[in-house]
């Protein structure tokens, strides 16, 4: 699945994704999806950790399609694209880690490898959890 050309496609989107990836659904036939989750509520003195995903987005918009070094397309080679953020529950910590677990479980048990940008280190722990119900399955 390849990137929108950036001639074609502005690189000021109304919905930033990550080197102009498509958006999609999981249930394409796809082997990797980038998704974000923009969740700070665990810190204590400095939040702002939730724009890690939008920053990663915006920053890879530069980024140019084609790898010179490996003479190669990447997203040739691999189906991947952006599924967006995972839709947290502002304010309620158990619930946000519970939907973040039910996310990552979801793309992981289709056998998709998810590259996930967050948030703060409070993420880890759901994903971590996905990750061990997916191997004991």
């Amino acid at each position: 699945m390849r990137q929108l050309d950036a001639l074609k496609s502005p690189r000021l989107l109304k919905f930033q994704r990550l080197e102009r990836l498509p958006i999609c659904s999981q249930d394409e036939n796809i082997k990797a999806v980038f998704i974000g989750v923009p969740f700070d509520d665990a810190t204590t003195y400095r939040p702002g950790a939730r724009f890690g995903p939008m920053g990663i987005r915006q920053g890879s918009r530069l980024l140019r399609p084609y790898n010179q070094f490996l003479d190669t397309y990447p997203f040739d080679k691999l189906n991947a694209c952006d599924i967006g953020d995972v839709n947290i529950i502002p304010g309620y910590i158990e619930d946000t880690m519970k939907v973040i677990e039910t996310n990552i479980f979801n793309i992981i048990s289709k056998n998709i490898v998810p590259f996930i940008a967050g948030g703060d280190h409070s993420i880890t722990l759901p994903i971590l959890r996905a990750l061990y119900k997916n191997m004991a399955k």
